[in-house]
């Protein structure tokens, strides 16, 4: 029937078949995990953008039909000519204003999570 030559090549195709399925199956439950990661991520993207989006709303339309307005005392702040023309001794480099914190967000987004601190 076979000869001894046909018999080792056939056993050595099926110990070979064997480790490719094994590879096959390692490589599945990978790509198995990376979707489920993937789509995590999507929808922590999602919960972003819908974040983001509400915050672009206030920016636009910052008052609600029907809603109230909150008023609250604000502490007043005079602005001298001197002040005004040295800027950087009026505020201190430790807090960026909101303008500039919504520009780096743009510029350079970050995971949801970072925002969501």
């Amino acid at each position: 029937m076979l000869e001894a030559n046909d018999k080792a090549q056939l056993e050595k195709a099926q110990a070979n078949s064997a480790s490719a399925l094994a590879k096959l199956a390692e490589v599945e439950q990978e790509v198995a995990g990376l979707r489920s990661e993937m789509e995590s991520n999507n929808q922590e993207i999602q919960r972003s953008l819908s974040n983001l989006l509400s915050l672009m709303e206030k920016f636009v339309a910052p008052h609600e039909p029907g809603g109230r307005v909150a008023r609250t005392g604000l502490a007043t702040h005079t602005v001298t000519k001197e002040d005004d023309a040295r800027p950087a001794l009026t505020k201190s480099s430790a807090d960026p204003s909101v303008h500039e914190l919504f520009k780096r967000a743009l510029q350079k987004p970050q995971p949801a999570s970072v925002y969501l601190r």
